[in-house]
């Protein structure tokens, strides 16, 4: 998006935490942060925020109704594109939609690993299955090519380059809408919690938890993280359930990812 976070996204960078590894062995990259005397560190990351804000954006009835019944968004892309949710087809499809959502092309699929045929099968196939997030995204393209501003839907105002706008202008309508999506669960904490955050990263966010409280702070985190998009924003954006999970607790915020 830029230099300037115009999507409004936090970026730490003192230390800076953005891309540290969260997977696989790049998890360690997180163990020199670590939690207070007494207390334990825990990660809150809202689920498929990026695609949700799409999804209330657009209001595609297939594209926000995986949410809306309680599906897995993944699952749901790989049936109706590639006919079944398998674990590679479901793989696939995890890897390529949020890529494609912010207009990586089939040139692009290819170029990250996917084989053409499946590139190209699956970029018709959410053509297809998706027609209300297409038409939504090809007219914040015009828009940003305008010169127009952009709403994120709750108030926020951004601006493309016109000369990038294919790419930029999803990209500023998920993230910045994911952005103040956060912002309005951390508006909905009790005050004695706002102490305990360590840092914001994207749409995750870390808490250092006195030990005697973790089930306390779980529950009370994960409600205030819990709304209905088009209620919180007074109907500007269509309904989209917003959820998080919480990490298990960790000493250091690698543990927090450790596999049993």
């Amino acid at each position: 998006v830029g230099e300037t976070q115009g999507s409004g996204r936090w970026a730490m960078v003192k230390p800076s935490v953005t891309n540290l590894g969260k997977r696989g062995g790049k998890v360690v990259q997180r163990a020199p942060f670590i939690a207070d005397d007494g207390c334990v560190l825990i990660a809150f990351d809202l689920d498929q925020v990026d695609m949700r804000a799409f999804a209330g954006h657009c209001g595609d009835p297939e594209y926000a109704g995986m949410f809306i019944r309680g599906e897995h968004p993944h699952s749901g892309i790989a049936t109706r594109v590639f006919g079944r949710a398998d674990g590679e087809r479901r793989d696939r499809a995890k890897a390529s939609g949020h890529g494609w959502n912010y207009g990586l092309s089939v040139n692009g699929l290819v170029n990250q690993g996917v084989e053409r045929s499946l590139a190209e099968r699956f970029d018709a196939g959410m053509n297809e299955s998706y027609p209300d997030l297409c038409a939504w995204r090809s007219k914040v393209r015009s828009q940003g090519e305008s010169g127009e501003l952009l709403d994120n839907g709750f108030g926020r105002l951004m601006r493309v380059d016109p000369r990038r706008a294919y790419t930029q202008a999803p990209a500023l309508m998920g993230q910045g809408t994911a952005r103040d999506i956060l912002v309005e669960g951390l508006l909905r904490l009790p005050e004695e919690y706002i102490p305990w955050m360590r840092g914001v990263v994207h749409d995750e966010v870390i808490f250092n938890v006195p030990e005697g409280r973790v089930q306390e702070c779980i529950g009370t985190v994960t409600d205030a993280l819990t709304f209905d998009l088009g209620e919180i924003t007074g109907g500007k954006l269509h309904s989209v359930p917003i959820t998080t999970g919480a990490s298990k607790p960790g000493h250091n915020w690698a543990e927090c990812y450790a596999k049993d």
